[in-house]
């Protein structure tokens, strides 16, 4: 199990995962960095849902970051090929924001990636995740 703090970025309300104890930017932190919020227990309805939501942008993050990384690719690079700013895919990657369906959708092209959006409703439950893997013929 990862230990993990809750950092605010600067200039930002958004918190960030960061493992406790790594050196920011080694591979063992990034690798750790994106864990899931617990959002079992008793947390009121708004406080869940915004958890789901963290939850869904950490999927996101990860994903973007393992197949950029996985193309050789810098932060840059996958801009370039999305047509974004880099600034844009390092807020993604950070989890600081969630992206459109659309940005999603150009994000994927350009890392040749099929999108999976599950949203279900398990016991009246909301739960979200994204997932993006390699097509096919990517991943040979």
């Amino acid at each position: 199990m990862t230990d993990t703090t809750k950092k605010a970025e600067a200039g930002t309300s958004a918190p960030r995962t960061v493992a406790a104890g790594k050196a920011r930017g080694s591979a063992e932190a990034r690798a750790s960095a994106h864990t899931r919020l617990n959002v079992t227990g008793t947390l009121s309805a708004e406080a869940q849902a915004g958890a789901e939501w963290m939850n869904a942008a950490l999927d996101l993050a990860q994903a973007v970051y393992d197949l950029r990384t996985a193309k050789g690719w810098s932060q840059r690079q996958l801009a370039e090929a999305a047509g974004m700013k880099q600034g844009a895919i390092s807020r993604i990657e950070q989890a600081g924001t969630l992206p459109t369906l659309p940005v999603v959708l150009r994000l994927a092209d350009a890392l040749d990636a099929k999108v999976v959006i599950v949203v279900d409703r398990d016991n009246g439950e909301k739960a979200i995740e994204f997932t993006m893997t390699p097509h096919a013929a990517a991943a040979a």
